[in-house]
């Protein structure tokens, strides 16, 4: 007679690893914006990026940072550079706010109704970096950006990101004017982000 007798099962050569929360999400964005003839210019990149630079983990994917939003009698473009979840509230917050809003009892001061719109959302520490563009159905154009939790109106041009240093600066400088027309603005704000990712990267 045969017994069989049940032996433990092997113990792996190789310890398994452990597995971590992937880290948040961060647009290290470079966007531009500009108030052209005839409307807004806004361009950005597509990376997210996942952990450090540095860090052999790291990795990153690609999404649409500009987001369109609809008023009553205006429309509104909005970009960030910063953590993506924040930016996400930040928005969802504008979409509810705004939806709603007529135009002519917000450009007197808008930067006002931003700054309450994004009051508790941002963060004391490392918010993110806007760059809002709104034009109304009448033709009339704004362009604001965050800087810590103020909300800065802006004159024809402007950079946010990891891409705003002084190549962007003197190239955008050196041939931005006000009367650019779209397709002109286009190739700039094109140029200005493809500058800023190919020598720029972080």
């Amino acid at each position: 007679m045969i017994s069989l007798k049940l032996l433990p099962w092997p113990r792996p050569l190789y310890s398994k690893p452990k597995l971590d929360r992937l880290p948040r999400g961060k647009a290290m964005t470079i966007a531009a914006g500009f108030n052209c003839a005839g409307g807004l210019v806004f361009c950005a990149d597509r990376l997210i990026s996942h952990g450090n630079a540095d860090d052999p983990l790291a990795f990153g994917h690609y999404e649409g940072k500009l987001v369109a939003l609809r008023g009553k009698d205006f429309s509104l473009v909005l970009c960030g550079a910063g953590y993506t979840t924040l930016i996400a509230e930040a928005t969802q917050e504008l979409k509810l706010r705004l939806a709603d809003a007529d135009f002519s009892h917000l450009h007197d001061d808008f930067a006002m109704s931003l700054k309450s719109s994004l009051k508790g959302i941002l963060p004391e520490e490392q918010p993110p970096q806007l760059l809002i563009g709104i034009m109304s159905d009448s033709g009339l154009t704004y362009i604001f950006k965050t800087e810590n939790k103020h909300v800065v109106s802006v004159i024809g041009k402007e950079i946010i990101g990891s891409g705003d240093n002084a190549l962007t600066r003197y190239l955008v400088d050196f041939i931005y004017h006000p009367g650019l027309t779209l397709r002109e603005g286009v190739a700039l704000a094109v140029c200005t982000v493809w500058a800023g990712k190919r020598y720029c990267p972080r």
